[in-house]
Protein backbone atom coordinates (compact mmCIF):
# COMPACT_ATOMS: atom_id res chain seq x y z
CA UNK A 1 0.00 0.00 0.00
CA UNK A 2 3.00 2.28 0.64
CA UNK A 3 4.38 1.37 -2.21
CA UNK A 4 1.55 2.42 -4.30
CA UNK A 5 1.11 5.45 -2.86
CA UNK A 6 4.19 6.57 -2.98
CA UNK A 7 4.28 6.05 -6.97
CA UNK A 8 1.08 7.90 -6.96
CA UNK A 9 2.97 10.91 -5.16
CA UNK A 10 6.07 10.25 -7.65
CA UNK A 11 3.29 10.37 -10.41
CA UNK A 12 1.57 13.41 -9.28
CA UNK A 13 5.16 15.32 -8.83
CA UNK A 14 6.03 14.62 -12.26
CA UNK A 15 3.08 16.23 -13.64
CA UNK A 16 3.33 19.15 -11.49
CA UNK A 17 6.34 19.82 -12.82
CA UNK A 18 5.54 19.05 -16.39
CA UNK A 19 2.25 21.38 -15.83
CA UNK A 20 5.41 23.93 -14.39
CA UNK A 21 7.17 23.31 -17.77
CA UNK A 22 4.43 24.10 -19.77
CA UNK A 23 3.26 27.43 -18.19
CA UNK A 24 6.67 28.42 -18.34
CA UNK A 25 7.12 28.14 -21.76
CA UNK A 26 3.41 29.54 -22.63
CA UNK A 27 5.14 32.68 -20.55
CA UNK A 28 8.50 32.85 -22.20
CA UNK A 29 6.46 32.33 -25.94
CA UNK A 30 4.24 35.32 -24.71
CA UNK A 31 7.24 37.36 -24.00
CA UNK A 32 9.49 39.76 -26.80
CA UNK A 33 12.90 41.66 -26.50
CA UNK A 34 14.37 42.79 -29.48
CA UNK A 35 17.79 44.66 -30.08
CA UNK A 36 18.16 47.38 -32.88
CA UNK A 37 19.99 50.17 -34.18
CA UNK A 38 21.81 52.03 -36.62
CA UNK A 39 25.09 53.29 -37.41
CA UNK A 40 25.76 56.36 -39.97
CA UNK A 41 29.10 57.66 -41.17
CA UNK A 42 30.33 59.55 -43.94
CA UNK A 43 32.21 62.64 -45.04
CA UNK A 44 31.53 65.57 -45.47
CA UNK A 45 32.59 68.55 -47.35
CA UNK A 46 31.70 72.28 -45.84
CA UNK A 47 32.39 75.58 -47.59
CA UNK A 48 32.58 78.42 -45.09
CA UNK A 49 32.81 77.23 -41.68
CA UNK A 50 33.67 80.11 -39.74
CA UNK A 51 35.17 81.79 -42.72
CA UNK A 52 37.28 78.66 -44.13
CA UNK A 53 36.60 75.04 -45.77
CA UNK A 54 36.77 72.14 -43.91
CA UNK A 55 36.75 68.07 -44.25
CA UNK A 56 34.27 66.08 -41.40
CA UNK A 57 35.01 62.62 -40.60
CA UNK A 58 31.20 62.96 -38.48
CA UNK A 59 28.69 60.10 -38.02
CA UNK A 60 24.76 60.26 -37.58
CA UNK A 61 23.60 62.45 -40.07
CA UNK A 62 21.31 60.22 -42.16
CA UNK A 63 19.55 58.53 -39.16
CA UNK A 64 21.05 59.20 -35.46
CA UNK A 65 23.54 56.55 -34.50
CA UNK A 66 21.54 54.11 -32.11
CA UNK A 67 21.35 50.94 -30.10
CA UNK A 68 18.12 49.44 -28.48
CA UNK A 69 16.59 47.31 -26.67
CA UNK A 70 12.90 46.86 -27.20
CA UNK A 71 10.49 44.44 -25.67
CA UNK A 72 6.87 43.50 -24.66
CA UNK A 73 5.01 40.79 -22.69
CA UNK A 74 1.60 39.48 -22.90
CA UNK A 75 -1.07 40.05 -20.43
CA UNK A 76 -4.14 39.10 -21.41
CA UNK A 77 -6.87 40.45 -23.22
CA UNK A 78 -5.06 42.43 -26.09
CA UNK A 79 -2.81 44.10 -23.33
CA UNK A 80 0.81 44.16 -22.85
CA UNK A 81 3.76 45.37 -21.13
CA UNK A 82 6.43 47.17 -22.80
CA UNK A 83 9.80 49.07 -22.25
CA UNK A 84 12.55 50.79 -24.35
CA UNK A 85 16.37 51.84 -23.69
CA UNK A 86 17.70 53.56 -26.44
CA UNK A 87 21.69 54.43 -26.46
CA UNK A 88 22.89 57.02 -28.52
CA UNK A 89 26.40 57.06 -29.91
CA UNK A 90 29.28 58.86 -32.17
CA UNK A 91 30.51 56.38 -34.61
CA UNK A 92 33.89 58.40 -35.22
CA UNK A 93 34.70 58.52 -31.65
CA UNK A 94 33.03 55.99 -29.86
CA UNK A 95 31.17 58.67 -26.72
CA UNK A 96 27.65 58.37 -25.80
CA UNK A 97 25.09 60.71 -27.12
CA UNK A 98 23.56 63.48 -25.55
CA UNK A 99 25.60 64.33 -23.11
CA UNK A 100 26.99 61.21 -22.40
CA UNK A 101 23.46 59.43 -20.90
CA UNK A 102 23.71 55.71 -21.47
CA UNK A 103 20.12 56.06 -22.89
CA UNK A 104 19.81 59.34 -23.58
CA UNK A 105 18.00 59.16 -26.98
CA UNK A 106 14.63 57.15 -24.88
CA UNK A 107 13.91 55.42 -21.86
CA UNK A 108 10.93 54.23 -21.11
CA UNK A 109 7.97 51.82 -19.49
CA UNK A 110 4.35 51.54 -20.25
CA UNK A 111 1.45 49.41 -20.97
CA UNK A 112 -0.45 49.16 -24.53
CA UNK A 113 -3.71 47.49 -25.45
CA UNK A 114 -7.23 48.56 -26.96
CA UNK A 115 -7.64 51.62 -25.23
CA UNK A 116 -3.79 52.91 -26.54
CA UNK A 117 -0.54 53.12 -25.28
CA UNK A 118 0.67 55.10 -21.43
CA UNK A 119 4.29 55.65 -21.60
CA UNK A 120 6.29 56.87 -18.49
CA UNK A 121 10.06 58.15 -18.49
CA UNK A 122 12.22 59.76 -21.16
CA UNK A 123 10.43 60.36 -24.65
CA UNK A 124 10.57 62.57 -27.34
CA UNK A 125 7.56 64.95 -27.80
CA UNK A 126 5.56 65.46 -30.48
CA UNK A 127 6.96 68.06 -32.53
CA UNK A 128 10.14 65.28 -32.91
CA UNK A 129 7.70 62.50 -33.86
CA UNK A 130 5.20 63.74 -35.89
CA UNK A 131 7.05 66.72 -37.97
CA UNK A 132 9.94 64.68 -39.13
CA UNK A 133 7.63 62.93 -41.42
CA UNK A 134 7.32 66.10 -43.27
CA UNK A 135 10.63 67.35 -43.32
CA UNK A 136 13.49 67.07 -45.97
CA UNK A 137 15.79 65.63 -43.63
CA UNK A 138 14.06 62.64 -42.60
CA UNK A 139 11.03 62.50 -46.08
CA UNK A 140 13.81 63.33 -48.61
CA UNK A 141 16.88 62.37 -47.49
CA UNK A 142 18.32 65.66 -46.44
CA UNK A 143 19.34 64.29 -43.37
CA UNK A 144 20.02 66.34 -39.96
CA UNK A 145 21.59 69.22 -41.95
CA UNK A 146 17.82 69.72 -43.04
CA UNK A 147 16.77 70.00 -39.39
CA UNK A 148 14.96 73.94 -39.40
CA UNK A 149 17.43 76.54 -38.14
CA UNK A 150 19.34 76.17 -35.06
CA UNK A 151 16.25 73.45 -34.18
CA UNK A 152 14.30 75.87 -32.96
CA UNK A 153 10.92 73.87 -33.30
CA UNK A 154 12.70 70.59 -31.98
CA UNK A 155 12.24 69.02 -35.19
CA UNK A 156 15.46 67.10 -34.59
CA UNK A 157 13.46 65.09 -31.78
CA UNK A 158 14.25 66.44 -28.65
CA UNK A 159 14.00 63.98 -25.68
CA UNK A 160 11.92 65.05 -22.55
CA UNK A 161 12.82 63.43 -18.49
CA UNK A 162 10.29 63.07 -16.21
CA UNK A 163 7.52 62.30 -19.11
CA UNK A 164 4.14 60.69 -19.28
CA UNK A 165 2.76 60.28 -22.62
CA UNK A 166 -0.58 58.84 -24.02
CA UNK A 167 -1.43 57.49 -27.27
CA UNK A 168 -4.82 56.41 -28.90
CA UNK A 169 -5.52 53.71 -30.71
CA UNK A 170 -6.64 54.26 -34.37
CA UNK A 171 -9.96 55.67 -34.54
CA UNK A 172 -12.03 56.14 -38.13
CA UNK A 173 -7.96 57.07 -39.38
CA UNK A 174 -7.18 59.33 -36.57
CA UNK A 175 -4.85 59.06 -33.65
CA UNK A 176 -4.41 61.18 -30.75
CA UNK A 177 -1.56 61.56 -28.37
CA UNK A 178 -0.67 64.05 -25.16
CA UNK A 179 2.30 64.10 -22.96
CA UNK A 180 3.14 66.20 -19.86
CA UNK A 181 6.41 66.07 -18.58
CA UNK A 182 6.50 66.95 -14.90
CA UNK A 183 9.02 70.14 -13.62
CA UNK A 184 9.97 68.12 -10.18
CA UNK A 185 10.56 71.39 -8.38
CA UNK A 186 8.66 71.33 -4.92
CA UNK A 187 5.93 74.46 -4.96
CA UNK A 188 6.76 75.15 -8.65
CA UNK A 189 4.93 72.56 -10.79
CA UNK A 190 4.62 74.82 -14.02
CA UNK A 191 8.82 75.52 -13.61
CA UNK A 192 11.22 75.29 -15.97
CA UNK A 193 10.95 72.06 -18.14
CA UNK A 194 7.82 71.63 -17.61
CA UNK A 195 7.13 70.30 -20.91
CA UNK A 196 3.16 69.34 -22.68
CA UNK A 197 2.93 68.02 -26.02
CA UNK A 198 0.07 67.28 -28.39
CA UNK A 199 -0.86 65.67 -31.62
CA UNK A 200 -3.26 64.86 -33.47
CA UNK A 201 -2.42 62.57 -36.70
CA UNK A 202 -4.88 61.41 -39.86
CA UNK A 203 -3.44 58.73 -41.94
CA UNK A 204 -5.58 56.90 -45.02
CA UNK A 205 -4.17 55.58 -47.79
CA UNK A 206 -1.62 58.10 -49.55
CA UNK A 207 -2.63 60.79 -47.21
CA UNK A 208 -1.05 61.70 -43.98
CA UNK A 209 -1.67 65.21 -42.34
CA UNK A 210 -0.67 65.68 -38.54
CA UNK A 211 -1.19 68.77 -36.36
CA UNK A 212 1.08 68.52 -33.20
CA UNK A 213 1.91 71.03 -30.35
CA UNK A 214 5.00 71.69 -27.78
CA UNK A 215 5.37 73.87 -24.88
CA UNK A 216 8.77 74.13 -22.63
CA UNK A 217 8.49 76.02 -19.59
CA UNK A 218 11.93 78.23 -19.51
CA UNK A 219 12.50 77.72 -23.59
CA UNK A 220 15.12 80.30 -25.03
CA UNK A 221 16.82 80.57 -28.08
CA UNK A 222 20.02 82.11 -28.50
CA UNK A 223 20.47 83.92 -32.19
CA UNK A 224 23.53 85.80 -31.15
CA UNK A 225 25.53 84.42 -34.19
CA UNK A 226 23.66 84.20 -36.82
CA UNK A 227 23.80 88.14 -36.28
CA UNK A 228 27.78 88.05 -36.01
CA UNK A 229 27.76 88.86 -32.22
CA UNK A 230 29.06 86.88 -29.15
CA UNK A 231 26.91 84.07 -27.79
CA UNK A 232 24.58 85.48 -25.30
CA UNK A 233 24.16 88.78 -26.95
CA UNK A 234 20.35 88.11 -27.65
CA UNK A 235 18.33 85.21 -26.47
CA UNK A 236 14.62 85.16 -26.75
CA UNK A 237 12.17 83.62 -24.47
CA UNK A 238 13.23 82.49 -20.83
CA UNK A 239 9.48 81.73 -19.89
CA UNK A 240 9.04 79.99 -22.09
CA UNK A 241 8.61 78.59 -25.44
CA UNK A 242 5.39 77.55 -27.36
CA UNK A 243 5.75 75.30 -30.86
CA UNK A 244 2.74 74.88 -33.39
CA UNK A 245 3.01 73.13 -36.28
CA UNK A 246 0.91 71.12 -39.52
CA UNK A 247 2.22 68.97 -41.98
CA UNK A 248 0.98 66.98 -44.99
CA UNK A 249 1.96 64.01 -48.25
CA UNK A 250 0.70 62.22 -50.52
CA UNK A 251 2.16 59.24 -51.93
CA UNK A 252 1.34 59.10 -55.58
CA UNK A 253 3.27 55.54 -55.88
CA UNK A 254 6.80 56.53 -57.02
CA UNK A 255 6.58 59.86 -55.74
CA UNK A 256 5.91 61.34 -52.41
CA UNK A 257 5.42 64.94 -51.90
CA UNK A 258 5.67 66.66 -48.60
CA UNK A 259 4.73 70.04 -46.72
CA UNK A 260 5.25 71.74 -43.32
CA UNK A 261 4.45 75.23 -41.49
CA UNK A 262 5.69 75.36 -37.95
CA UNK A 263 5.30 78.49 -35.84
CA UNK A 264 7.78 79.26 -32.56
CA UNK A 265 6.95 81.75 -30.26
CA UNK A 266 9.59 82.58 -27.22
CA UNK A 267 8.11 84.53 -24.60
CA UNK A 268 10.38 86.68 -22.51
CA UNK A 269 10.53 86.75 -17.93
CA UNK A 270 8.27 89.29 -16.76
CA UNK A 271 5.91 90.14 -19.92
CA UNK A 272 8.96 91.03 -22.27
CA UNK A 273 8.48 91.10 -25.63
CA UNK A 274 7.80 88.10 -27.47
CA UNK A 275 9.71 86.79 -30.24
CA UNK A 276 8.34 84.66 -33.26
CA UNK A 277 9.33 82.45 -36.15
CA UNK A 278 7.75 81.12 -38.95
CA UNK A 279 9.49 77.61 -41.12
CA UNK A 280 7.90 76.87 -44.47
CA UNK A 281 8.81 73.80 -46.14
CA UNK A 282 8.14 71.84 -49.03
CA UNK A 283 9.32 68.68 -50.83
CA UNK A 284 9.53 65.49 -52.73
CA UNK A 285 10.91 62.02 -53.01
CA UNK A 286 11.09 59.85 -56.39
CA UNK A 287 11.46 56.21 -56.17
CA UNK A 288 13.35 55.49 -59.58
CA UNK A 289 13.07 51.56 -58.39
CA UNK A 290 13.47 49.70 -55.73
CA UNK A 291 17.19 50.23 -54.56
CA UNK A 292 17.39 54.32 -55.81
CA UNK A 293 15.51 57.52 -55.00
CA UNK A 294 16.24 61.08 -54.75
CA UNK A 295 14.75 63.70 -52.31
CA UNK A 296 14.58 67.25 -52.72
CA UNK A 297 13.50 70.22 -50.59
CA UNK A 298 13.20 73.89 -49.51
CA UNK A 299 13.28 75.52 -46.10
CA UNK A 300 12.26 79.01 -45.74
CA UNK A 301 12.81 80.21 -42.19
CA UNK A 302 11.51 84.29 -40.72
CA UNK A 303 12.59 85.04 -37.78
CA UNK A 304 12.06 88.60 -36.34
CA UNK A 305 13.94 90.30 -39.14
CA UNK A 306 16.40 87.60 -39.68
CA UNK A 307 15.84 85.05 -43.12
CA UNK A 308 17.50 81.87 -44.26
CA UNK A 309 16.66 79.95 -47.30
CA UNK A 310 17.66 76.47 -47.19
CA UNK A 311 18.08 74.20 -50.20
CA UNK A 312 18.66 70.21 -49.79
CA UNK A 313 18.46 67.22 -51.61
CA UNK A 314 19.66 63.37 -51.39
CA UNK A 315 20.03 60.50 -52.92
CA UNK A 316 20.37 56.94 -51.33
CA UNK A 317 21.23 53.69 -53.53
CA UNK A 318 19.98 50.62 -51.00
CA UNK A 319 22.94 47.88 -51.00
CA UNK A 320 20.28 45.25 -48.91
CA UNK A 321 17.70 45.84 -47.16
CA UNK A 322 19.47 46.94 -44.37
CA UNK A 323 22.48 48.72 -45.97
CA UNK A 324 22.21 51.88 -48.01
CA UNK A 325 24.88 54.63 -49.57
CA UNK A 326 23.73 58.06 -50.22
CA UNK A 327 24.61 61.09 -51.08
CA UNK A 328 23.57 64.78 -49.71
CA UNK A 329 24.39 68.45 -50.01
CA UNK A 330 22.92 71.41 -48.90
CA UNK A 331 22.97 75.21 -49.53
CA UNK A 332 21.93 77.93 -46.89
CA UNK A 333 21.62 82.05 -47.83
CA UNK A 334 21.02 84.40 -44.50
CA UNK A 335 19.45 87.87 -45.53
CA UNK A 336 17.95 90.30 -44.02
CA UNK A 337 19.15 91.41 -40.20
CA UNK A 338 20.94 87.86 -40.33
CA UNK A 339 24.39 88.28 -41.19
CA UNK A 340 25.61 84.48 -41.03
CA UNK A 341 24.09 81.40 -42.03
CA UNK A 342 24.03 77.88 -39.85
CA UNK A 343 22.79 74.85 -41.39
CA UNK A 344 22.14 72.43 -38.69
CA UNK A 345 24.63 70.27 -36.64
CA UNK A 346 27.81 72.48 -38.47
CA UNK A 347 29.31 75.51 -37.14
CA UNK A 348 27.82 79.14 -37.62
CA UNK A 349 29.65 80.44 -41.32
CA UNK A 350 31.38 83.42 -41.23
CA UNK A 351 29.12 84.83 -44.12
CA UNK A 352 26.01 84.95 -45.58
CA UNK A 353 26.36 81.38 -47.11
CA UNK A 354 27.07 78.60 -46.49
CA UNK A 355 27.11 75.10 -48.39
CA UNK A 356 28.02 71.08 -47.78
CA UNK A 357 28.53 67.98 -49.88
CA UNK A 358 28.59 64.99 -48.01
CA UNK A 359 28.90 60.60 -48.75
CA UNK A 360 28.17 58.26 -46.24
CA UNK A 361 26.67 55.19 -45.39
CA UNK A 362 24.35 53.22 -43.40
CA UNK A 363 23.58 50.25 -41.56
CA UNK A 364 20.48 49.41 -39.65
CA UNK A 365 20.06 46.08 -37.74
Amino acid sequence: MNKKLQRTRAVTRLAACIAALTVCGSVAAQTNVTIYGSIDAGVTYVTNEGGKNNFRMDGGLSQGNRLGFKGSEELGGGNKAIFVLENGFAVDNGTARPNGQIFGRQSYVGLSGPAGTIAMGRLVDFMGEKAALYNVGYAGFGGLYSVHLLDLDRLSGVPVNNAVRYLSPNIGDFTFGAMYAFSERAGDAAGNDRTISLMAHYLAGPVSIATFYTEVKGGTLDVSQLIGKPLGTEVWGGNASRNYGVGGSYDFGKLLAFGMVTQSRFSAINGGATKQAMVYEAGGRYRFNATTALGLGYTHTLAEGLRFGQLSSGLDYMLSKRTDVYLMSSYERASGRATSAAIAALPVSGGSSQMLFRVGMRHRF
